[in-house]
């Protein structure tokens, strides 16, 4: 087999990681890691993660590069994986914690690698690079919810970042692990990014976009969206279908954001899409708020509707080295935008033109891996996909064994 699989499915991550001549990925379809040449347009899959099943999704929120190793801190995964470079040995390290990690962030500093868990609980989270002991301090929100920011805010020895609900912007000293909250604007507001411009932080939520003035505690609202702006709505946690609306609105299944990350890049505060059609900027100087046109990743009404709820509008990004690095579900493209006079986007497409190790790895004893139209299923994903359609089309209410059926009369029939 030595046809393309495309990134798709499989090679989607939150956890990458992005140096000049190549780029890390953990693949959030199944349990491994890869490798993408820049210079020479080439996927590598270099392996498996340790103490983890073949098909394991989203092990992996974040990687971060310390020295010759890279560090894949955990979302499903009960580990902290560390991949070294000079060696191409994989070992792991028990968080000890219960339930969804959900780390979407963390920073390294004087030896030690600091992130953030926001599954049922929040955790402030330590391990040291050089003996790989793993520290951990709770921090007690009542009523806490639907996870934290992926973004963070560093300044001085604070890391700062927001929950989804209640709406708590969290200050913590990473340096004698003390913590104090800030609530801002109103209970619903549900904050999912937060970012700084040197002088204010910028939040945004379920009632659009928030300017929050620390010294003054003046919060200013911007809600006045580009023309053209709009977002799907998923209107219960039952729904399998959703609905666009024209314009920003708040009246989605509560755990839902309109924005994924924001970061403050070029002068202006960047938003990047959950359930919104359009990457977003505002200038901090004049707070005027504008559309970022990218080729390829522009959503409209139709095409919106098109997709089942965990599809579409989906970018999965983050700042590393001064530069905006983000996975669109939308073009199925990395993309990096540097600054120069104006931001540039370098963009990449992660493909493994031979795959039979891949594939034999994924099938192991039990699991059996199919392929087609450049895209790799496990099974139930690809009886799923194929046969039973779009999961999001209630129309189809015919069992999988009956389309199976169905399938290969057809195809016999067409030999006749």
């Amino acid at each position: 087999m030595k046809e393309n699989i495309d990134n798709i499915r499989y090679l989607l991550s939150d956890a990458v990681w992005y140096e000049d001549d190549q780029i890390w990925v953990s693949a959030m379809g199944f349990n491994g890691l890869f490798r993408y040449d820049i210079n020479d347009n080439k996927t590598e899959f270099i392996g498996s993660f340790p103490n983890e099943e073949r098909f394991e999704k989203s092990l992996h929120g974040k990687a971060i590069r310390v020295q010759d190793e890279i560090y894949f801190l955990p979302d499903r995964s009960k580990y902290v994986h560390v991949y070294n470079l000079g060696t191409g040995v994989f070992s792991s390290y028990d968080v000890k914690m219960e339930g969804r990690m959900r780390c979407g962030n963390g920073f390294y500093y004087e030896g030690k690698l600091y992130f953030i868990c926001g599954g049922s609980e929040i955790v402030f989270c330590c391990i040291d690079t050089l003996t790989k002991k793993i520290d951990k301090h709770k921090i007690d929100i009542a009523n806490y919810k639907y996870g934290i920011s992926k973004d963070i805010v560093l300044l001085g020895d604070k890391v700062y970042f927001t929950c989804r609900y209640p709406n708590v912007v969290v200050e913590y000293s990473y340096r004698n692990n003390t913590y104090k909250k800030y609530f801002v604007g109103k209970e619903q507001d549900g904050f999912s990014t937060i970012c700084h411009d040197g002088n204010v932080f910028w939040l945004s939520g379920k009632k659009g976009i928030v300017r929050w003035d620390t010294y003054s505690s003046e919060v200013i609202d911007f809600n006045m969206f580009p023309k053209g702006f709009g977002m799907c709505i998923v209107p219960s946690s039952e729904s399998k279908q959703i609905e666009f609306v024209h314009g920003f609105s708040s009246k989605y299944f509560e755990a839902e954001v309109p924005f994924w990350f924001s970061a403050f890049f070029a002068g202006k505060v960047w938003l990047f899409p959950f359930r919104t059609n359009m990457i977003i900027c505002v200038d901090v100087l004049t707070r005027s708020v504008t559309e970022f046109y990218l080729q390829d990743e522009q959503e409209d009404e139709e095409s919106l509707q098109a997709k089942y709820r965990y599809t579409h509008c989906h970018y999965l990004g983050e700042m590393q080295n001064n530069k905006l690095v983000f996975f669109s579900t939308k073009s199925k493209k990395i993309r990096v935008i540097e600054q120069e006079s104006e931001p540039v986007v370098r963009e990449f497409v992660l493909r493994c033109k031979e795959p039979e190790d891949m594939i034999s790895y994924l099938n192991g004893d039990k699991t059996y891996t199919c392929y087609e139209d450049g895209e790799l299923y496990n099974l139930e994903d690809f009886l799923t996909t194929k046969l039973e359609g779009n999961i999001g089309d209630s129309s189809n209410k015919k069992s999988v064994g009956m389309l199976i059926y169905e399938t290969i009369r057809s195809e016999s029939n067409e030999r006749k």
